[in-house]
């Protein structure tokens, strides 16, 4: 597949009907990603690169995660014309994906569903005490303590070289982030960690107050990183999607119905 813009590293299938544009968590890149668009199903999973992360990497970093929200809502609506669109952010992607939502709403281009993960709502303050002012060291005790990553590999002075300004710059994303309050259209669904350390699922659920539509929280065994320590979250993924495609919803204010508690076991 022909590879047009370097936001969508691994391509677009021009055949396909159903786009879930997928945002990394801070530090991270699309190539994370990659095994999740190599599955053939009916649902194409889109992973999107930063400026200045993977093979974007000699670009500069965005100075805002509103700024990277415009320029990803301006490559997807080039895209996506005629196409039900997607998105999909773990994490800080969960933030800057719900920015693009809210973008291409603007621009009045629809958007048929977002699924957010491992971040609280975009009014939630952030429960990490680490700061991107506090250097390298106290970086290194923040890793530890998400998770997801090898002591072996924080201890690699190369890669630590390589990493350390990628997740610094990431992290100061969050910490000038400004949320104005407002609300998509699109509906949520938000999954959850039980483990997690940097969420929580009261957390996750405070998503219902920034859509209009409907909204659902699923709760699932794992730490931070579960959505890619599970060989079996991606189906789960896509399962939410196809059924954000359906309608389907344990809550949905538009239609006044409620099965109970919207929060819900994987």
């Amino acid at each position: 597949m022909k590879v047009k813009d370097k936001c969508f590293p691994f391509g677009i299938p021009p055949e396909a009907d159903t786009l879930l544009f997928c945002f990394h968590h801070a530090g991270g890149n699309a190539g994370q990603l990659r095994s999740w668009c190599s599955v053939k199903n009916d649902i194409a999973v889109v992973p999107v690169e930063y400026a200045g992360h993977g093979c974007r990497m000699g670009e500069k970093f965005s100075s805002g995660l509103c700024e990277i929200a415009e320029e990803l809502a301006g490559k997807i609506a080039a895209e996506c014309l005629g196409k039900k669109v997607y998105l999909y952010g773990h994490s800080l992607g969960s933030l800057i994906a719900f920015e693009t939502v809210k973008c291409l709403e603007k621009w009045h281009v629809p958007v048929q569903g977002l699924v957010v993960a491992g971040r609280g709502a975009p009014f939630d303050r952030d429960c990490s005490s680490f700061r991107s002012c506090m250097g390298r060291e106290a970086l290194l005790e923040e890793m530890r303590r998400l998770g997801g990553m090898d002591d072996r590999i924080l201890e690699d002075q190369g890669f630590m070289d390589y990493f350390a300004p990628i997740i610094l710059s990431d992290y100061a994303l969050f910490e000038n982030y400004c949320y104005d309050k407002g609300c998509i259209h699109a509906p949520i669904c938000a999954h959850c960690a039980m483990q997690d350390v940097e969420t929580s699922p009261e957390q996750m659920s405070h998503w219902s107050m920034v859509t209009n539509g409907a909204f659902e929280e699923t709760v699932f065994e794992g730490g931070h990183f579960f959505v890619l320590e599970s060989e079996q979250y991606l189906e789960t993924l896509l399962g939410t999607v196809r059924k954000m495609k359906r309608g389907v919803y344990y809550y949905d204010r538009k239609q006044g119905t409620d099965s109970g508690d919207c929060r819900r076991r994987a």
